[in-house]
């Protein structure tokens, strides 16, 4: 089985893994929660809308995508703790 990543132009390849990579970088860098668990919650809309996008030409990239923002949703919740009464 041959995996072909999507047919788009290089530039915008480029410009996915330039986000997702500066991205990434960006949320160890922040010390405040409130904007950590906001970048964890964007790169999980990032990842499904783009698990959306490649669903119709290659499943295996849409599914690992779509396990990719479950697991930013899980650190976007997990990183803001509310303080308890």
């Amino acid at each position: 089985m041959k995996f072909k990543f999507n047919n788009n132009p290089v530039w915008f390849n480029i410009v996915i893994a330039l986000t997702v990579i500066i991205q990434i970088i960006g949320l160890y860098h922040v010390q405040n929660q409130y904007y950590r668990s906001l970048g964890q919650f964007t790169m999980a809309i990032f990842c499904i809308s783009y698990s959306i996008k490649e669903r119709k030409t290659n499943l295996f990239y849409a599914l690992f995508f779509c396990i990719i923002a479950i697991v930013f949703l899980y650190l976007s919740w997990s990183t803001l703790q509310l303080p308890q009464k």
